[in-house]
């Protein structure tokens, strides 16, 4: 990989590190929103829809540092 398109994947990956930490800071305030509830709450239609979003970021989550390992290997190899 030439220096431009490897400095280019440098700066997407540093782009996507950024998102990363946003959507972490989201899931943690929708989990904290759930864990807040009181309990009559929780097991409403909103409870579960806060926690099934919690939920389902943390598998966002999950696939985006998949994909940034995969892109630092990328990087470390060239």
């Amino acid at each position: 990989m030439n220096k431009n398109r490897l400095q280019r994947l440098r700066d997407a990956v540093e782009k996507i590190s950024a998102a990363y930490s946003e959507l972490d800071k989201v899931r943690d305030e929708e989990r904290d929103a759930f864990d807040c509830m009181p309990e009559n709450l929780q097991y409403s239609e909103r409870g579960e829809q806060t926690e099934q979003n919690a939920d389902d970021l943390d598998d966002a989550l999950s696939y985006i540092e998949d994909g940034m390992n995969a892109l630092n290997d990328i990087i470390a190899n060239n």
